[in-house]
């Protein structure tokens, strides 16, 4: 996921990829807040390209989201 550029130029990057321990983190660098609607979209692109059994949990922004949920 970090190779993605949308995560590298906009308010969004990928803070940690931990494949083994199944966390994924992407933050944003300022206060300001990110829609909800937009972290879901994030977390659940996150998802197709991740192997989603091995992740509880994607977080995006202030947003923790269920991976089987979504």
């Amino acid at each position: 996921l970090n190779h993605y550029a949308c995560f590298q130029r906009e308010r969004l990057w990928v803070d940690e990829h931990n494949e083994q321990d199944g966390f994924l983190s992407i933050v944003h660098p300022t206060y300001d807040t990110v829609p909800y609607t937009l972290c879901k979209g994030i977390a659940k692109f996150c998802k197709k390209n991740i192997d989603s059994e091995n992740y509880p949990f994607i977080y995006v922004g202030a947003y923790v989201f269920n991976t089987h949920k979504l």
